[in-house]
């Protein structure tokens, strides 16, 4: 299912100006249809997920990536 700009904001919560920047840096997939922007439903929910809060804690995948750095910063200072 297609969605416009704004039906997007509004499901994500975020403002439509918000949204297009989001767009333009890349953090959300849209597409250009007849001159309009639309955004398919599989990647506005692909968005969320990449953007999920666990209980207020950052998601697995984000605690991976931060083990993973720190691991490459100790090796780096050894």
């Amino acid at each position: 299912m297609w969605y416009t700009t704004t039906q997007t904001a509004q499901k994500i919560g975020i403002d439509r100006k918000t949204l297009m920047r989001y767009l333009k840096q890349g953090r959300i997939k849209g597409y250009r249809i007849g001159g309009w922007t639309k955004f398919l439903e599989d990647d506005i929910h692909e968005y969320l997920k990449r953007n999920q809060i666990n209980n207020g804690y950052p998601s697995f995948n984000e605690m991976e990536k931060r083990a993973c750095l720190s691991t490459k910063l100790i090796l780096q200072a050894v």
